[in-house]
């Protein structure tokens, strides 16, 4: 009997042995992996580092990173994971102007050498909190630019050129001078007049115009060229001003002699375009900030013989604005939940920022995606007037605007730009 309890009392302390080395691994093992079982708490990480929990990193930059007054910023959250909310504070010069789940700063608020940065809280989709900042981007110069093609008026005794400019930055324009003779600079002529003793019978002659704000030029014209023959022909450049998308031609405004054979010559930012030698250019040659002369000879490029008839202004392709599509969901059954896309195409492929202008409370656009949404109060029944903007990044752009029929009980109309 006595063998049998000391056998028994053997075997229990074995087990409790085996139970207290597997408890003891276990303790061990959760301390070395330093879990943390307790509830996740928020997290506040300093500008320009990125945070980690549960092995995901977040991060916020500023895009571009090299940015002017007109610029618009973006956002930019790394990694971008679905079902992730974030909204954002932008901040100039330290100071929040600009608070909402809009991931754009619109330029145009800021200056030269303003301070730009952007503060984004982001909760993931198990709850945890996030709280990153950007490093500030500076806004640089922007260059000036010539409102207009420059134009040359004559007196008996000289010439002399006309051009207006303009700088985003508010910065003092200098414009600066280039006469040229057959398409060479003249050596000493920089100044607004030239003196007519300089001019030789048989010649071209033109002025380059070039903005300077003291920082940076920007883009230079060249004024209508001058020649001293009196047959020489008159070019003009039409249309003007001249966007991306559009054919240009080249008119002679002048008379000539008749059945005389003529041969065009474009040029873009100073570079000849081959095999074009008719009056039209195709659109597909150009885009928005280029600038475009034709030259009109007596005989064709092959022919090393041939002379210059006449030369036009230059002019510069400029910006277009985007172009809003039309909507087609104008009505709304009491009850029911709006929702439409605007859609905005830029002729010149610059992005589209939307702005909702005006519209009833509780409506939201995303000034990306233009995505409308609005839920009406119960009850309402009256129609809601809506105006969109949709601007390129250059500010210029367009609206939409219609009224939307809550209860109406017809079909929906289509709504133009």
């Amino acid at each position: 009997m006595i063998g049998v309890v000391f056998k028994l009392f053997q075997n229990f302390l074995q087990n409790a042995s085996r139970v207290f080395a597997a408890v003891l691994t276990l303790y061990l093992i959760a301390g070395c992996s330093g879990e943390n079982t307790s509830a996740p708490q928020p997290m506040i990480v300093s500008r320009g580092a990125p945070s980690s929990s549960q092995n995901t990193s977040y991060s916020v930059r500023i895009s571009p990173d090299h940015a002017t007054a007109k610029t618009t910023l973006s956002a930019v959250i790394e990694p971008a994971l679905p079902g992730n909310k974030t909204s954002f504070i932008w901040y100039l010069n330290g100071k929040p102007v600009q608070t909402g789940e809009g991931d754009s700063f619109v330029g145009g608020s800021a200056r030269k050498d303003n301070a730009i940065a952007v503060q984004a809280d982001i909760t993931d989709f198990h709850g945890n909190r996030f709280h990153v900042e950007s490093n500030p981007v500076t806004i640089q110069n922007s260059p000036p630019r010539l409102i207009d093609t420059p134009t040359i008026s004559s007196t008996n005794e000289s010439f002399a050129v006309t051009a207006q400019a303009t700088d985003d930055d508010e910065d003092p324009v200098i414009l600066e001078y280039q006469w040229l003779e057959n398409d060479r600079p003249m050596e000493g002529a920089t100044s607004q007049q030239l003196d007519a003793k300089w001019f030789k019978a048989g010649n071209q002659y033109a002025v380059r115009v070039t903005p300077y704000d003291g920082t940076a030029r920007g883009a230079s014209l060249t004024a209508t060229a001058i020649r001293t023959e009196e047959q020489a022909l008159k070019v003009s450049l039409t249309p003007v001003p001249l966007t991306a998308g559009h054919e240009i031609t080249a008119e002679i405004s002048s008379p000539r002699p008749q059945d005389a054979a003529i041969f065009f010559e474009w040029l873009i930012n100073g570079t000849v375009v081959d095999d074009e030698t008719g009056p039209t250019l195709n659109h597909t040659h150009f885009k928005k900030g280029d600038t475009i002369a034709a030259k009109v000879y007596n005989k064709p490029p092959t022919d090393s013989t041939r002379g210059i008839l006449g030369t036009s202004n230059t002019i510069l392709v400029v910006n277009s604005p985007p172009i809003i599509e039309p909507v087609h969901a104008s009505k709304l059954l009491e009850g029911g939940r709006y929702e439409t896309t605007v859609v905005a195409k830029d002729p010149d492929g610059d992005p589209v920022t939307f702005t909702l202008e005006e519209g009833p409370e509780g409506m939201t656009l995303d000034p990306k995606s233009g995505l409308l949404r609005w839920m009406p109060p119960k009850g309402m029944t009256q129609p809601v007037h809506i105006v969109i903007a949709a601007s390129d990044t250059e500010g210029l752009g367009s609206r939409l605007s219609f009224n939307l029929l809550v209860g109406a009980d017809v079909q929906g109309n289509m709504v133009q730009p």
